[in-house]
């Protein structure tokens, strides 16, 4: 049975969810402190909604869901959206690992039946927006015959530290390929030959987590600060959720905030988060002012940081979605995510993809 309601009182809301996230296997970002985060922090105008699914009384998945109109090309779209707000200015926080929250051995015929009712049941909507997906959902939904509105199809990246703790020195570096090998090698020499020997720390208390993270905003924005899409700090929702999240993680060991240094001279740092034995690799913010020429400070603070993790027991490092050549480098194995929309039988639909295909038709065309 599908459900979609309001949401309950927090403290009957947090139990459901932990609840499912004990019988769950899940990323950190369908977490309880993830969404509590979430929820804490939107604004009061966006009412997010409880889809739950249910078999004979017990609860099987849920999810958080926002219903909105999205204006797009003067065409009014009534879409639900999976976990997010359908708000650019509140979706930047780039949640990916997404989907239902669902008891083990049942998250495929939870989406099924979520799957039946937006097709069958559910009436006066259009799309349904979903972010960092397993794309088996889309090739689900065009199966049944009805349109997709695709925006991206990607792989997270990571690795097993497992091979790392294989490896003779128990260092990721015997893993890359020997170019970056030496790369690395080069790096450290370098480095530690003008600032000194190489050092990385994490947060020890939040007071200190929280000044990493100033300390990596300064150096993310001066890397990044002149790109013509901006970059990770430009809209105030990213910055204040973190701070949040920062707050009510660290003491539970969910956030790690660590930097590398060269004696005195910050090389970098990494914002990561911690759960279920899985890191995930969050943002960066790299001293380039730092390097001469030859030197790749970034691909060592994540060799750093890989180790570390490695030496502390965990399980995975996951550099999560995106094609840049680091991810590429460092991480070899792979899972696939999509991003987009399943979509209704709708003629505005057909009619604003008409409109789209001949737009960039035209634009071809004038270049």
């Amino acid at each position: 049975m599908i459900e979609i309601s309001s949401l309950p009182e927090p403290s009957i809301l947090a139990e459901r969810w932990e609840y499912l996230a004990a019988r769950s296997p899940h990323s950190f970002f369908l977490s309880w402190p993830w969404i509590s985060t979430w929820l804490h922090c939107v604004q009061p105008s966006i009412k997010p909604m409880l889809l739950t699914v249910s078999s004979n009384g017990e609860l099987l998945a849920t999810a958080m869901i926002v219903k909105r109109t999205i204006w797009r090309h003067l065409i009014p779209v009534k879409t639900w959206v999976l976990n997010a707000t359908g708000d650019h200015r509140f979706d930047n926080i780039c949640t990916e690992h997404n989907g239902l929250l669902a008891s083990a051995n049942h998250e495929e015929s939870a989406w099924e039946e979520v799957l039946n009712h937006f097709s069958m049941h559910e009436k006066n909507w259009d799309e349904f927006h979903l972010d960092g997906v397993p794309p088996w959902l889309a090739d689900a939904w065009a199966k049944r015959g009805l349109p997709l509105r695709p925006s991206r199809q990607d792989v997270g990246r990571f690795l097993d530290l497992d091979d790392v703790r294989a490896t003779t020195n128990c260092s990721c570096i015997g893993l890359f390929a020997p170019r970056l090998r030496t790369r690395l090698r080069h790096t450290i020499a370098a480095v530690e030959r003008r600032f000194g020997k190489v050092a990385v720390s994490e947060a020890a208390d939040l007071d200190e987590a929280r000044s990493f993270f100033s300390e990596l905003k300064a150096l993310h924005i001066k890397r990044w600060g002149d790109r013509p899409n901006g970059h990770a700090f430009d809209r105030p929702f990213f910055e204040r959720f973190h701070h949040e999240l920062i707050a009510r993680c660290f003491a539970d060991g969910l956030i790690q905030l660590a930097r590398v240094k060269a004696g005195s001279v910050t090389l970098g740092l990494l914002y990561n988060f911690v759960y279920q034995g899985r890191v995930s690799f969050y943002q960066s913010g790299i001293n380039y002012a730092a390097a001469d020429r030859g030197d790749s400070l970034g691909l060592l603070v994540h060799a750093l940081l890989i180790d570390r993790n490695a030496h502390q027991g965990r399980a995975i490092y996951d550099m999560l979605a995106g094609d840049a050549q680091y991810k590429r480098a460092l991480a070899s194995l792979t899972t696939p995510l999509w991003w987009g929309a399943l979509q209704e039988k709708q003629l505005k639909l057909r009619a604003e993809k008409l409109i789209r295909c001949g737009y960039y038709a035209l634009r071809r065309r004038v270049r």
